[in-house]
């Protein structure tokens, strides 16, 4: 935009400069609000690693209490129903019974403790 000057009239110099500021002030808003947004954005995406570390430590002393909580509830459970399978020692039937059942077990128990890791 050029501004033509007539020595005859009055020269209006402030209404050009006017709107070429205001643009230049619209752009300039723009530019600042999308550096915000920016900074809030990688603000949200820094991972914060002791927090991190310590969720993650959590969570495992968690896993580790149940699996314990597990393996103790299932030699709980074999233990009371060898026990009553065991309830005529001097019988032959019932010991060979008896340490079937219980090789059974124990290997299904280390098939359960080897695949739960």
């Amino acid at each position: 935009m050029t501004i033509q000057y007539d020595p005859q009239k009055v020269t209006d110099w402030l209404t050009p400069l006017e709107k070429v500021y205001a643009r230049q002030s619209q752009q300039l808003d723009r530019r600042h609000q999308q550096l915000r947004e920016r900074d809030r954005q990688e603000e949200a995406a820094t991972l914060d690693l002791p927090e991190m570390f310590g969720k993650l430590a959590s969570f495992s002393q968690t896993i580790g209490q149940v699996m314990e909580a597990r393996e103790t509830g299932q030699k709980k459970k074999v233990s009371s129903e060898l026990e009553g399978l065991y309830t005529h020692p001097e019988d032959p039937d019932h010991v060979r019974k008896y340490f079937e059942y219980y090789n059974s077990k124990k290997n299904i128990l280390k098939t359960l403790l080897i695949s739960s890791f």
